[in-house]
């Protein structure tokens, strides 16, 4: 029997069997689009692709969803091959469907809009061709493009060899820690980094990040030629699409200006005396001589407890109460039995996430720990599904997909919401101090460390396109005076026998799989900020309105809706003077002992 906090898709399929004969669905639909090569340009053919191929996405979105299953047994290889096959066939597919793009092409934006007006069923793809047409100038021919296609497997292999050397090639090296030696697993490293003696154990802290990372550091060499090539092939599609620079290839699909993301830049710089302040009061208050990077994390005024599933959810929802009925009547929705899987095993994925399609309830993953992080771990996802709740019910199937730079504005809004529930809750000083440098940690890692792997990201490629030399030595070397640019000079320099740890960059997995992906976690924290703001102020509809509006017009043109314009400086002030006040409070706190 299944126990409510673990998933269960049998409302997705029953079985296995049924995912197959799904999977053979595919097949049909494609061939009915197939059939309609080179008919495009007949209205009638048009709209029925527009019918057919919805059916397609939602089939296969379905499927795909299905297969989450994998991530609490990594080592299911029925799952894994399923994964396999699926991925398989939308290569196929894509190859098979890729005349669609150039035939929409020929006929041009005017007639696609005239059809669509005509239509009222179809008025809804008017914003999905205006995008279409909007990317154009940047698309490659049809031949070149079914070039590229056909050896799409192998051109990306090399973002899948950063997998393996980090991760499926791993050993864990051991430590000794409290007079045992112990197996130095993320359980027991998170422990030494958060628990051991502030005074005693600082070495000790250093050395387990050391060899936490050993894996990555051994195999500097390797990551660097890795991040070489992704580079490579990042700048050889921005010539091939014809692009000047390459903020411009990577910010197009959003269609942010590049000055927004140089911006952020110089705002996490102008801003960084915030965070040397927060860390020379953790320096102080730590009683230390020197200060290290490994040192940040500690819970010197953590207290153990204990928090039940049922106690955080009851928690999450007295926090999030300012949000009104309607978000709370979702958020319900959100954590209902079988949706969230909840327990960590030795086999199940790392982390966490949400995860929706259309026509289906969300699911979250965790690994829950009963610690007060893991509350704050399911709020941040439950903004995730609810986002996705008031989507799907305001918008149709094509516009419900809420672009990934919105995509953290709801979690993050919720994380600020639990913080303000939980202090003014606590019940002693050591409560408040412990909730507050957690809080104000958070705030930092979500913004201005992002903004300095932004920052790296840029220089890195910048170094390629102008033909300098890229080695282990070099990107180590700029990703550290990067950081330090931001702020990150307040720290103590490691201990000679540890230097190495400047090839520990490498853990970003954002810098191989998702590139100039990690700007948007700081972009969307400012503006949570901003609807935190209003809130405040008594007005939830404006933030309503906003998860309600999916991808239904740019994203910059939804949060200009809200009031919100991030072209100006004002845009960050909500987060900048809010973490201003954050760490007065804890200075007060830590001065009044």
């Amino acid at each position: 029997m299944i126990s409510k906090y673990n998933w269960n898709f049998k409302n997705i399929y029953p079985s296995i069997t049924k995912w197959e004969e799904d999977f053979k669905l595919i097949d049909v639909y494609v061939q009915k689009i197939v059939a309609l090569k080179n008919k495009l340009k007949e209205k009638a053919n048009f709209l029925s692709y527009l019918d057919l191929n919805e059916n397609l996405e939602q089939l296969t979105q379905k499927l795909g969803f299905y297969l989450h299953q994998s991530d609490l047994n990594l080592t299911n290889y029925l799952f894994l091959d399923l994964i396999a096959k699926l991925e398989r066939k939308m290569q196929e597919i894509s190859v098979q469907l890729n005349f669609v793009e150039f035939e929409i092409r020929e006929i041009k934006l005017q007639p696609i809009l005239l059809w669509l007006h005509q239509e009222q069923k179809y008025q809804r793809y008017i914003f999905n061709f205006q995008e279409f047409f909007r990317l154009q100038e940047h698309e490659l021919s049809q031949k070149k493009q079914e070039l590229l296609l056909q050896v799409a497997l192998s051109r990306n292999s090399v973002f899948n060899l950063y997998n393996s050397l980090a991760f499926a090639d791993h050993k864990y090296e051991k430590i000794n820690y409290q007079n045992q030696n112990k197996i130095l697993d993320l359980s027991l490293y998170q422990e030494i980094l958060q628990n051991s003696d502030p005074i005693k154990d600082q070495i000790l802290r250093i050395k387990a990040g050391f060899k936490f990372n050993h894996n990555l550091i051994t195999n500097k060499n390797t990551f660097a030629k890795i991040y070489q090539n992704i580079l490579t092939y990042d700048l050889e599609q921005i010539k091939l699409k014809k692009f000047d620079y390459v903020l411009d290839y990577f910010l197009i699909d959003d269609n942010i200006n590049k000055e927004l993301y140089l911006h952020l830049i110089r705002i996490s710089k102008k801003y960084k005396h915030l965070f040397q302040e927060f860390v020379s009061l953790i320096k102080k208050d730590l009683k230390v001589s020197k200060i290290y990077r490994s040192d940040l994390n500690l819970n010197n005024y953590a207290q153990k407890e204990r928090i039940d599933i049922e106690q955080a959810i009851t928690i999450i929802k007295k926090a999030l109460k300012p949000l009104g009925k309607k978000y709370l009547k979702n958020l319900k929705l959100g954590y209902q039995k079988n949706q969230v899987d909840y327990f960590a095993n030795a086999k199940k994925r790392s982390g966490a996430y949400s995860s929706c399609i259309y026509n289906y309830q969300p699911i979250i993953l965790l690994n829950y720990d009963y610690t007060w992080q893991s509350v704050n771990t399911l709020a941040h996802e439950l903004g995730h599904s609810v986002h996705s709740l008031f989507s799907n019910q305001n918008q149709p199937f094509n516009l419900a997909n809420y672009p990934i730079i919105l995509a953290e504005i709801a979690s993050t809004l919720n994380e600020t919401l639990l913080f303000d529930y939980l202090f003014a809750n606590a019940a002693t000083r050591e409560q408040k101090i412990h909730i507050l440098k957690n809080r104000i940690n958070d705030i930092f890692n979500t913004f201005f460390r992002q903004v300095q792997f932004a920052d790296f990201e840029l220089k890195a490629h910048q170094l390629l396109k102008n033909k300098k030399n890229i080695n282990c030595q070099i990107l180590a070397n700029l990703f550290k005076s990067t950081c330090e640019e931001h702020g990150y000079d307040v720290f103590d320099q490691y201990p000679e026998e540890f230097q190495d740890l400047k090839y520990s960059w490498v853990r970003i997995s954002h810098f191989f799989h998702s590139p100039f992906y990690v700007y948007k976690y700081a972009f969307a924290i400012s503006a949570s900020f901003f609807f935190y703001q209003q809130i405040k102020a008594k007005n939830i509809d404006s933030y309503l309105n906003f998860l309600k509006s999916g991808n239904k017009s740019q994203p910059l043109e939804i949060l200009k809706e809200a009031n919100i314009d991030v072209n100006k400086e004002s845009f960050y002030l909500p987060l900048i003077n809010n973490l201003k006040s954050l760490i007065n409070l804890l200075k007060n706190l830590l001065e009044n002992n």
